[in-house]
Order: structure tokens, then C-alpha cells, then sequence
């Protein structure tokens, strides 16, 4: 009698441990994609690309992407611009633009800027670097693109160790 009581106990805690931890065990968590610091002048766009071209191993199992957050801030990480996308499906794209004046920003000269797109997938079934991330900054009425540049695939890097000098 006490060996199956000792047996459910164990087999309840272990169910209990199994399904109350988070997300990222089953693989899926935030994946941010980061541009360093850019510049924009008044009368230019910024066009902020999200691809899912495809290619996965399985077809069997098409995961979604989900475009958790496109933010854009400037030098002293305030934020200029935030938007919440949606879900990407093989073979999907989407694309944000912001304008100089969408972004807030009144006074004619040039800024500095760093983008970020979060992005959410089963890091099981994809890598990070089946998505493709660019941002374009182009002529609001030429349509004339300035530059491209494509989002870092890899992690940040980690801060540094920084000892105390004698």
C-alpha cells in the first residue's frame, strides 16, 4: 500500500514538474534580431523586412513565425517607434515602414537609430537563420534606396567582464 502511494506521488510531481515549466523548454522563445545605430535624415523611410522563405527539413510540421515586435529607438534607447505584426507562414513576408515624421521626429538634421524585430518560433523545428531579417532606409519620394542592411543572425555577444584596477 505504501509503494503505490510513493509510486503516484512520484509519478504526480513528476507530471506537475513536466507541464508547469515555461515555453522555452518546448523550444519556442523570443528571438531578437538587432541592427547597430544607422542614420536618418528627414525625408527618408525606414522599411523594416521580415522573410519566411522556407526550406524547412519536415514538411509535415510547417511551424508558424510569429513577428512578435518591430521597435525602432535612438541613441539613448528611447523608443521611436513600436509595432506589433503577426504570424508568418512558409513562404510569407510582411514589412513595416516608418517615416521620419511617423517616428516623432520634428527637428531637421540627421539622427542615429538601431532597430529590432522580435521574433518567436520553435527554435526545434527552425534556425535562426532560415528567416530573413533586412532593413532598408530609402528616399520617402524618389523611392530611391539609401542603404540595405541585413539584421546580425548571431546572439549578442555577452557583456563584457570588467575587472576592478589597482
Amino acid at each position: 500500500m505504501q509503494h503505490t502511494q510513493l509510486v503516484r506521488s512520484i509519478l504526480s510531481a513528476s507530471l506537475v514538474a513536466l507541464f508547469s515549466v515555461s515555453p522555452v523548454w518546448a523550444g519556442i522563445n523570443p528571438q531578437p534580431f538587432r541592427t547597430g545605430l544607422f542614420g536618418i535624415t528627414p525625408g527618408q523611410t525606414i522599411r523594416v523586412s521580415v522573410a519566411f522563405p522556407g526550406g524547412v527539413i519536415n514538411p509535415c510540421f510547417m511551424p508558424d513565425v510569429l513577428v512578435s515586435e518591430v521597435s525602432l529607438r535612438d541613441v539613448a534607447a528611447r523608443r521611436l517607434f513600436e509595432s506589433k505584426g503577426g504570424p508568418l507562414q512558409e513562404g510569407m513576408g510582411a514589412f513595416f515602414d516608418v517615416s521620419w515624421e511617423e517616428m516623432g521626429l520634428t527637428r531637421a538634421r540627421r539622427r542615429q537609430v538601431r532597430a529590432e524585430v522580435v521574433l518567436e518560433f520553435d527554435d526545434t523545428l527552425l534556425r535562426r537563420e532560415d528567416l530573413l531579417v533586412t532593413l532598408e532606409v530609402y528616399d520617402s519620394l524618389t523611392g530611391r534606396t539609401a542603404f540595405t542592411v541585413a539584421f546580425n543572425p548571431q546572439p549578442e555577444p555577452p557583456e563584457p567582464i570588467r575587472t576592478s584596477g589597482n
